[in-house]
């Protein structure tokens, strides 16, 4: 006997109506169970795929996050960074323009820097924003060679500071030392004892009498303030200049004086012009040095 390839589906309500019959074919039931079966299946897959990209796209985001504040905190970092080491740049320059001072004040070669070529290296290479590279120096090492610089920068500014006053106060010292000559010409009779050019008596000679034309400059041996300038018996027109330290000079027979009493002279300025006034067999300048009062050898302090 022959299969029947149908399905008869009766329906009865609970109505006054009659039963209903509904005759389907197998193939078709079949057709619509597998459709729903896969129907089901892609909807599965859909639903995993979409909870699996959404769960990837809440972590990337995450990261993004992540990274964003990553970023924002170098950035900060690194831009604080730049701050301190254009700052200590500043003072690393200022610190060498004093140096260079010091140098220059005592004659030492200003080209010769105090600080080291690695320091100098450091700072040069993590100044420059667009050369910062994988193979710089870390913040970490960055900041700390920083701070080791920032920690001695203080005390070499101050050891600096004193060895340029020190400097200052030395050469200050040197400049009210009576230590160049007074004027240029031939020594005719130095300090100590001598045959009076005007009795031939021996007497004791208090200075040193330089002999030149009419007219030759004269000059201060050192700064210092003068206290004397005029006639003055016979030393004819003299100078008296007051070196500090207890120490003054004497410029004597001058034709002319170019200073008066309370001017500030300068080692090395033009004071008067050689002449024969005074107690004098010619022009010349007699020159004295005086300590604290007692007069001494000048050639003691010319160099």
């Amino acid at each position: 006997m022959k299969k029947n390839p149908f399905l008869t589906v009766m329906v009865i309500p609970h109505t006054e109506r009659g039963p209903m019959t509904l005759r389907v074919s197998v193939y078709f039931v079949r057709f619509i169970l597998t459709f729903i079966l896969v129907g089901l299946m892609f909807s599965s897959l859909w639903a995993y795929k979409y909870i699996y990209i959404k769960r990837e796209k809440a972590s990337l985001q995450l990261i993004q996050s992540d990274n964003q504040k990553i970023i924002e905190e170098y950035s900060e970092n690194y831009l604080s960074l730049y701050q301190e080491v254009k700052k200590l740049k500043e003072q690393m320059i200022g610190l060498q323009q004093l140096e260079e001072q010091i140098r220059i004040k005592n004659g030492f070669d200003p080209s010769k820097s105090y600080f080291s070529k690695e320091n100098q290296l450091v700072l040069s290479g993590i100044n420059n924003k667009s050369k910062m590279t994988a193979s710089t120096l870390t913040i970490k090492t960055t900041k700390e060679t920083i701070e080791s610089l920032q920690n001695t920068l203080p005390e070499k500014e101050k050891s600096l500071n004193e060895l340029l006053q020190l400097l200052e106060e030395r050469n200050e010292t040197l400049l009210s030392i009576p230590s160049i000559n007074p004027t240029v010409g031939r020594i005719t009779s130095k300090f100590g004892y001598r045959s009076d050019p005007f009795n031939n008596n021996r007497s004791f000679h208090n200075g040193l009498d330089i002999a030149n034309a009419f007219g030759t400059p004269i000059y201060s041996t050192a700064d210092g303030i003068v206290t004397f300038s005029g006639r003055n018996g016979g030393y004819g027109n003299q100078i008296v200049i007051n070196h500090g330290n207890g120490l003054e000079t004497v410029y004597a027979h001058n034709s002319k004086n170019l200073v008066k009493k309370g001017d500030f002279v300068r080692k090395g300025q033009l004071i008067a012009y050689m002449g024969s006034t005074g107690r004098s067999t010619g022009s010349h300048l007699h020159y004295e040095v005086r300590k604290n009062g007692r007069r001494v050898n000048p050639s003691n302090y010319i160099n």
